[in-house]
């Protein structure tokens, strides 16, 4: 997780050297065994990592991810064991169960239910560490963006993974629905949208969240609302619309692969290409300036109310 003053204190130290560029390495992780050591039963219990939204689900896909076994390890031994609901953790330091971040390993099992036949895309966002995929007993090829064609019905999912970093973070998103260019996404949100309809843009760098997830919470809006929300890591947007909001879309982004949006029931969302943290997105994909702009670096979640 790179952080924008990366870039300022290389231009300073840049400058205080003659201008002459100072090559440091970044970290390389050691390539992964095959396997790692057994595995721990799973306690019992629900899934883990819904951030206290229960039901939400990410509509209108041809694929939906089933639980996830997720077990964690300080290099090869076994230290924690919790059901979740996709591949995704982020922390700092050695915040999670003492795991210092440079010596964190996880391995993810479970399934994905597709719906319907045909491409589905795997994308990751990985920040400095390795990664192996594992569809169907198989060993996959992996990047942060996978295209892989699945037959109708469930699918085994595994994922190996090691960081070497000294903050942890990783997210896999199972979709179907293909990205728009903003040009695209503009033709398709006009119809939805009206004079009285409040754009309102979200913008963060990353979820303050151990699962990479944001909720947006609707309150009190008397008029229609329609969500941009761009960040620079991938994060699961979930919406909280307890108060009945007519949300006429949500348009979504981010620098890095994978970000999704999940609510209780289905609201019409589109990914953009051009959506990403800092960008002038309400505008791109709306044809207007946003009537309400949030912006926060970290976050775990955000109200939007008094529209």
């Amino acid at each position: 997780m790179r952080h924008p003053l990366f870039a300022t204190l290389y231009v300073a130290a840049l400058a205080s050297c003659g201008g002459k560029a100072i090559t440091t390495a970044e970290p390389v992780p050691s390539p992964l065994p095959p396997s790692l050591p057994e595995l721990q039963p799973v306690p019992a219990g629900d899934p883990q990592g819904s951030n206290g939204v229960p039901g939400v689900a990410v509509h209108g896909e041809g694929v939906s991810p089933g639980a996830f076994r997720a077990d964690y390890f300080r290099g090869t031994t076994h230290v924690h064991t919790e059901t979740v609901d996709r591949p995704s953790i982020r922390y700092p330091w050695s915040d999670l169960h003492g795991i210092p971040s440079p010596e964190f390993r996880a391995v993810w099992t479970g399934t994905i239910d597709v719906t319907q036949p045909g491409a589905v895309q795997i994308d990751s966002d990985i920040s400095w560490a390795k990664a192996r995929l594992f569809i169907d007993g198989a060993e996959v090829a992996f990047a942060d963006r996978i295209t892989h064609v699945f037959d109708a019905g469930p699918h085994s999912v595994r994922v190996d993974y090691e960081n070497a970093w000294h903050t942890t973070g990783f997210n896999m998103s199972f979709t179907s629905h293909g990205r728009l260019d903003a040009a695209t996404a503009r033709a398709r949100i006009g119809p939805s949208m009206t004079p009285e309809t409040q754009i309102v843009h979200v913008d963060i760098y990353e979820a303050d969240n151990r699962y990479n997830d944001v909720v947006v919470s609707l309150r009190d809006a008397t008029r229609p609302v329609f969500l941009v929300l761009s960040s620079y890591r991938a994060v699961r947007w979930i919406l909280d619309n307890a108060g009945g909001v007519d949300v006429r879309g949500v348009a979504y982004g981010a620098q890095q692969p994978g970000p999704t949006v999940a609510s209780k029931t289905a609201v019409p969302t589109y990914e953009v290409k051009d959506v990403g943290y800092e960008s002038a997105a309400a505008a791109a994909v709306t044809g207007r300036a946003a009537d309400r702009v949030i912006k926060t670096y970290a976050s775990a979640g955000e109200i939007v109310d008094g529209l």
